[in-house]
């Protein structure tokens, strides 16, 4: 066994403190996490490209370093990894698809600059689904990855080996990407944690984009106290939180929710809120009448933006597109302009609707992240393509509304039994109140110890 399995098994915050304090050196522990990574088969590893080189002389250059100046770093060494969507000067980024669609990095994206200033350490390109479109984690030149949680359930996507690697413990964290779900369907799945932030919060110059009115780039850990640091790294520790006194919680109504849930994943929510409840944070039922609607315009700007995205792509070089994108692209070309203006001209009123009513008098809403747990892969393979979308739309039935109405939501395990596994719940509150998110998160995963 490697000595430094213990610590690449632990939390990332105590990573970084044992690496600033010279307890544990960042080389040996990057190198324990290249052998974790080696040592997974290629249909499972979420790894598309392996930083091994680079990231051993990243974490060289942190053990170099005096003590002083690794006290300022804090994700001092710390092995991370990201969507493969993210530019890298010099490194080819694949997109999740043909080789004819590859791009080669000339700038740093900015969320990578910012986690690098903050000492952490690259180790790669992770898998995706198809240009980051599609909630299973299929892409039609990679497949699929195994789930940590479970090698015959789908990972969930599209940022899926963003959460795959995380919940595989191969790295402490990693960065996605989700424009309509693709952070917290896959964390939910996975077992770990994500954040879809507000739009403004993280930088995303150098990403890949699919949806730039819906896009957002967020971070993955095992914990909500080890995304709390992502995020501070991320943003430069700019806080925005208004909110005063105890924290408020409300739980949405099934009947308010677009198609039923399975009853453990209501089971899984309220059991989240009989939680809270025993430590005196009493939760009320809201409705939301919009949802089912809010999701449609969330759709309809979706795949206006991602049909003009790619058009350039989908003229030339379109039977080089996996069936799903491409059709998905196709029904994006033949939504009218009106209905694309529509739909952006109704965004800021519905969600200040829906902050004024919804979120009236609570600071943090509570609802599953899917209607069921992950699905097994098996149910992928075979059926038709309008099959396909059916059980894509079903898992991915409650996320893309927050998308369309700006709203930060963190992803997290409605559980640590694993009698919940695969199945996650999301906080949601206002636009710009992603730290009131992280410190709900966190109690509610102090009280599921």
């Amino acid at each position: 066994m490697n000595p430094m399995d213990d610590v690449l098994d632990g939390s990332l915050a105590e990573a970084a403190r044992l690496i600033r304090s010279g307890e544990v050196s960042a080389t040996e522990l990057v190198g324990a996490s290249l052998a974790r990574i080696g040592s997974v088969a290629s249909g499972a590893n979420p790894f598309l490209r392996v930083r091994g080189d680079e990231a051993i002389l990243a974490a060289r250059s942190v053990d170099a370093m005096d003590k002083e100046a690794r006290q300022a770093l804090p994700l001092c060494g710390v092995p991370l990894a990201r969507k493969d969507l993210f530019s890298v000067p010099g490194e080819t980024a694949t997109f999740g698809a043909h080789a004819q669609f590859h791009r080669r990095g000339e700038m740093l994206a900015a969320p990578l600059a910012r986690l690098q200033e903050a000492g952490a350490v690259d180790m790669g390109a992770l898998h995706m689904s198809e240009f980051a479109m599609g909630p299973s984690g299929w892409s039609s030149v990679d497949g699929a990855i195994h789930n940590p949680q479970d090698p015959l359930l789908i990972s969930g996507g599209s940022s899926s080996g963003s959460a795959a690697a995380v919940g595989a413990r191969l790295v402490f964290g990693s960065l996605g990407t989700d424009t309509g779900g693709s952070n917290r369907i896959p964390a939910a799945f996975c077992g770990v944690v994500a954040l879809k932030p507000s739009s403004d919060r993280i930088a995303a110059s150098g990403v890949l984009p699919v949806s730039k009115t819906l896009d957002t780039v967020g971070p993955f850990a095992r914990s909500v106290a080890d995304c709390k640091l992502l995020f501070e790294a991320l943003t430069g520790g700019t806080v925005r939180s208004r909110r005063e006194g105890a924290l408020r919680f409300g739980m949405l109504t099934t009947d308010s929710l677009p198609v039923e849930p399975d009853a453990e994943v209501v089971g899984a929510l309220h059991d989240v809120a009989k939680r809270l409840e025993s430590a005196a944070y009493p939760v009320r039922e809201v409705r939301w009448p919009g949802f089912a609607e809010t999701n449609l315009l969330s759709g309809t700007v979706f795949l206006a933006e991602a049909a003009s995205a790619h058009m350039h792509n989908l003229v030339r070089h379109g039977e080089l597109m996996g069936s799903q994108v491409r059709e998905r692209l196709l029904q994006g070309l033949a939504f009218p302009a009106p209905l694309y203006l529509a739909a952006m001209a109704e965004r800021a009123a519905r969600r200040a609707r829906f902050e004024e009513s919804t979120l009236a008098g609570i600071d943090v809403l509570l609802l599953p992240v899917s209607p069921a747990r992950a699905p097994a892969r098996k149910e992928y393979a075979g059926p038709g393509i309008a099959d396909v979308f059916k059980k894509n739309a079903h898992v991915a039935a409650y996320t893309g509304g927050f998308n369309y109405l700006d709203l930060p939501v963190l992803s997290m395990p409605a559980s640590a039994r694993s009698l919940h596994k695969t199945l996650g719940i999301q906080l949601v509150t206002r636009n710009g109140d992603d730290e009131v998110l992280l410190e709900a998160g966190r109690l509610i995963e102090q009280l599921a110890r």
